[in-house]
């Protein structure tokens, strides 16, 4: 397999965390909700190709340069999703992929990588503030693990369609070129039909005392999840992280006053 270090969203999509607020339906009791990976994540070819190398080349610094300005943080729940891997795999073999493998397009794969960046970035923090506040990883994390692969695989896969054919898809960094801005939501496309998302990741149980001003954590359960148009799947066990891992969303919170010390 061609592996290539894709610094991507996530994201998502994802380095130098910092807190943000989002208002949804239910933040009355605020509690910090967010993603970001430990390391970068990564895009693998289905097919070895050494011709391909250029057009996944673009892509890549695309990615590379969308990851500098992603950071999020959310307010829903009481976990902290940390993504420590993330692995993209795109069908290289498709028709509907590979026919924008040219050196003339470059400036179409570009455009149409930033549409699927988003695309994924708004799919999952709608995931988050939607559902993260219902779910309880310590006394029902097998079925709630599952819950939520399934609820990421029908915010990105199953309600891609009805979302293209209704325009509930936000493009809001479209190029000025009308052939290329056409092309290039075709390519957008074809990158979600024929992806394949795996990731690793953390929920670690987050708390404040009752002035809220100390954060702790207690139980985390580590998990691998896989999504796709036709699947989704997820396995678990309990690991606490990796201090660094903690600190990556400690640290940055202290940073803007939200608690005067960590536990």
């Amino acid at each position: 397999m061609l592996n290539i270090i894709l610094t991507c969203f996530i994201l998502v999509i994802f380095s130098n965390f910092k807190t943000a607020s989002f208002q949804g339906t239910y933040s009355s009791i605020p509690k910090l909700v967010a993603y970001n990976p430990v390391i970068q994540p990564t895009v693998i070819f289905t097919n070895d190709k050494e011709k391909d190398t250029p057009y996944l080349d673009a892509i890549n610094d695309v990615l590379r340069y969308e990851s500098k300005k992603s950071e999020y943080a959310f307010q829903g729940g009481n976990y902290h999703w940390v993504i420590t891997a993330f692995d993209i795999s795109i069908n290289n073999d498709s028709r509907s992929v590979n026919k924008y493998f040219s050196k003339k397009e470059i400036e179409t794969i570009q455009a149409g990588t930033i549409f699927f960046v988003d695309y994924v970035n708004d799919k999952f923090r709608d995931v988050i503030s939607r559902y993260m506040y219902k779910y309880d990883f310590e006394n029902n994390y097998s079925t709630d693990l599952m819950n939520f692969a399934n609820k990421l695989k029908v915010s990105v896969y199953d309600k891609f369609e009805n979302d293209l054919a209704y325009c509930l898809i936000k493009y809001e960094r479209e190029p000025k070129d009308e052939k290329v801005k056409k092309r290039a939501k075709k390519f957008f496309e074809a990158l979600v039909e024929n992806s394949d998302m795996k990731m690793k990741s953390h929920f670690i149980k987050i708390s404040w005392d009752n002035e809220n001003k100390c954060l702790t954590h207690s139980v985390s359960l580590y998990f691998n999840i896989n999504i796709n148009k036709n699947n989704a799947d997820g396995s678990y066990y309990f690991l606490f992280p990796k201090r660094e891992t903690v600190e990556s969303f400690v640290k940055p919170i202290k940073k803007r006053n939200i608690l005067s010390r960590a536990c």
